[in-house]
């Protein structure tokens, strides 16, 4: 019986002790901003927008990064980052950030955002879902969905001496009307390099008949690199899936282009680029054979090297091929 009391008067202790430690305030720290749908207080640093926390932060440096961290809701603004700023969010299933107007989140030099879907809904053509304009920064665990737009599309888009690494990025995004291509990810002539990890990035031409490009990737700046990740698009439309610059690798990734429609071209690589230990994929279940190619361009005077790969489809550029197969799993002669 004596046990019995003493056990309870300890659990009961207990209780109390954590009670009080969790009804204890917690004042967040200076270079720490929250973001959420109610009980705002901003003189404790807990705010109602996320471009509201970024706006009351002025003294953000390399040697005093700040961020800020959203809790779980669905956030209707634009987001302008700023310099050695973080925006985290609780998860791409939790934290939605959504803006009718374009680009929804726009990346600031040295900072990065992680942890968020972002949605993008703009009635007009040239819808962005977020924008990297002269940063050097960094994009990880976020979720891209652009939806049914009217012409051009850009999941991701990159300019101006951007420097970006891409990571465990999500990326879908679909066709609606018009003319005008639609992009997982744009790197821009003026752009450094872009690197992507870890992602898969879908563009779908759904079904109806349209002549309009279908992009995963395309590079035009000097560099990027590609690793451990799916580029695929699929259904109407022209595909060029992966259009890069002679200084693009890509490595243990696969490349698909699935066309269902008598499209101009299905091309899942249409550039010379470098790629190994891959599937590059061209299908379409209505063109004819001759249309479809693992690999084509509209340039010349490249050569691509591809090694240690799988490939499908009509190679209709200068190759040099080392140790491939076809989709029978029959070697692709070495040239």
């Amino acid at each position: 019986m004596r046990k019995a009391i003493l056990l309870f008067s300890v659990t009961l202790s207990a209780v109390f002790f954590s009670t009080a430690v969790f009804a204890a305030a917690w004042t967040v720290p200076t270079n720490v901003r929250i973001v959420q749908k109610s009980n705002t207080d901003t003189n404790g640093r807990i705010y109602g927008t996320i471009q509201a926390a970024i706006n009351s932060i002025t003294n953000a440096s390399a040697s005093n990064p700040y961020i800020v961290k959203v809790m779980p809701g669905i956030y209707n603004e634009t987001v302008t980052m700023k310099a050695f700023v973080t925006v985290e969010g609780s998860g791409p299933d939790a934290t939605t950030i959504t803006a009718a107007a374009s680009p929804t989140v726009t990346v600031a030099n040295n900072s990065a955002i992680r942890n968020v879907k972002i949605m993008n809904t703009a009635s007009s053509t040239g819808r962005i879902g977020l924008s990297f304009i002269n940063a050097a920064a960094a994009a990880e665990n976020v979720a891209i969905e652009l939806s049914n737009g009217q012409g051009e599309q850009w999941g991701v888009y990159v300019d101006e001496g951007s420097t970006v690494t891409l990571k465990n990025l999500s990326i879908k995004v679909v066709y609606g009307s018009g003319s005008g291509s639609s992009y997982g990810v744009y790197s821009g002539y003026n752009a450094g390099k872009t690197t992507i990890l870890d992602s898969h990035i879908t563009i779908d031409g759904g079904s109806t008949g349209h002549s309009s490009e279908l992009t995963a990737v395309r590079i035009e700046s000097i560099a990027a690199a590609i690793r451990d990740s799916v580029l695929e698009t699929i259904g109407h439309g022209d595909h060029y899936t992966v259009q890069c610059s002679d200084t693009t690798s890509i490595t243990g990734s696969k490349v698909t282009a699935a066309g269902t429609d008598d499209a101009y071209k299905t091309a899942a690589i249409y550039s010379y680029c470098e790629i190994q230990n891959s599937e590059i994929r061209a299908t379409n279940t209505v063109s004819p054979p001759e249309r479809v190619y693992s690999f084509s361009t509209g340039g010349s005077g490249g050569t691509g090297k591809v090694a240690a790969s799988l490939i499908q489809g009509i190679i209709d550029i200068p190759m040099k091929i080392v140790n491939c197969w076809d989709e029978n799993y029959d070697p692709v002669p070495n040239q």
